[in-house]
């Protein structure tokens, strides 16, 4: 078995048939849905486009779906939840269905449609994921959600983690990213927030002020919720 990494969806290569594929995006989507997930919502729906989030809430009655996204890192005007995980919380998405459309992250979740298993992943789930992923006993794509069509290192970091995971776990071939993905999160693991530090994203979520949120997303293996993308929609995996 081998691990593959892929820095932005638009740089997959091949087909995902057969596959396991994790998608992160670390700032702040997939750990913003793993939230979502851990804290009981009955299920997050990602979506591309606004315009089809407005569309997939006329399916739901109004009390049960919530609104929820972000452009530029900002709340959609409309919309009741933006991109924090810290928004996500058990009093706000109990019950939910939270229909979710970012800049990056969602479109990430859609390029892996035509994978076997889809696993959500961020740096505080990451053990959990990896050992998820490594039970179905099968190739690893990992598609990193990046920035506007970029690499993000962020996302690299995260990747990182979740090769570092798998290797503790089992024997697997690995790509060149996959590599350096791993030993960036070795040198890194004990200060994520200095390694980024210059980088395009996380220096924007500090400009926006986020800090609260980036210091949630750093904490690493506190959680042991794994979601999985399945028909259209993502639930916590049985």
């Amino acid at each position: 078995m081998r691990i593959d990494v892929y820095p932005t969806p638009d740089s997959l290569v091949g087909d995902l048939y057969g596959k396991t594929v994790i998608v992160i995006d670390l700032l702040r989507a997939t750990t913003s849905i793993t939230a979502a997930v851990e804290n009981g919502c009955r299920m997050v729906v990602p979506v591309v486009s606004v315009e089809e989030a407005l569309i997939c809430a006329e399916k739901f009655d109004k009390d049960e779906v919530l609104l929820c996204g972000e452009r530029g890192g900002v709340l959609i005007e409309g919309f009741d939840l933006a991109n924090s995980p810290l928004e996500y919380s058990v009093d706000r998405v109990l019950d939910k269905v939270v229909i979710t459309t970012t800049t990056n992250g969602t479109i990430a979740i859609n390029a892996a449609k035509g994978a076997k298993n889809v696993i959500i992943a961020c740096l505080r789930n990451a053990a959990f994921a990896a050992k998820a992923a490594s039970e179905l006993e099968s190739d690893i794509v990992i598609i990193c959600a990046g920035t506007q069509k970029k690499y993000s290192m962020d996302d690299i970091l995260c990747a990182g983690a979740i090769v570092h995971h798998l290797k503790n776990l089992g024997e697997y071939g690995l790509c060149d990213l996959s590599i350096t993905a791993q030993k960036l999160y070795e040198e890194a693991q004990g200060n994520i927030d200095k390694a980024l530090l210059g980088t395009l994203h996380y220096e924007k979520m500090r400009a926006l002020g986020f800090y609260d949120d980036l210091k949630f997303c750093f904490e690493q293996d506190v959680c042991d919720t794994v979601p999985v993308f399945v028909d259209g929609a993502i639930v916590k995996m049985r």
